[in-house]
C-alpha cells in the first residue's frame, strides 16, 4: 500500500513515479513459471491476450476434450499472474521467484 503525504502536486507526482519505478524493478527481477492444467484448458486464448510478456500461446496438441490448450513458450515470464487471474476455467497456476 502506498501512503502519500506531500505538500504540493509536484511532490505527489514524484512519489508516485518513484513507487511505480520500484514496482517495475521488482517485477523485472522476478522470474515466473506457469503450470497449465491441460485437461481443464479450453484454448479460449484469454490468457494469451492478457500476458504482458507474450510468453503464452496455444499449442498444436489436443487434450482429451478435443481442445488445443495453452502452453508457456518463452522464458521471459515474470510471474505477474495476469493469465491466472483471467483464466475462466482456473486452469493456470502461477509461481514466482526472485532471480
Amino acid at each position: 500500500m502506498l501512503y502519500i503525504i506531500c505538500n504540493s502536486p509536484k511532490n505527489i507526482i514524484f512519489v508516485i513515479y518513484e513507487y511505480l519505478t520500484e514496482v517495475n524493478l521488482i517485477m523485472a527481477k522476478a522470474k515466473g513459471k506457469i503450470v497449465i492444467n491441460t485437461e481443464m484448458c479450453k484454448g479460449c486464448e484469454v490468457c494469451v491476450v492478457a500476458c504482458p510478456q507474450k510468453c503464452i500461446s496455444i499449442g498444436d496438441k489436443l487434450n482429451l476434450k478435443g481442445y488445443a490448450y495453452a502452453i508457456q513458450d518463452a522464458t521471459n515470464c515474470v510471474g505477474c499472474a495476469a493469465c491466472g487471474i483471467v483464466c475462466p476455467d482456473g486452469a493456470i497456476t502461477v509461481y514466482q521467484s526472485k532471480e
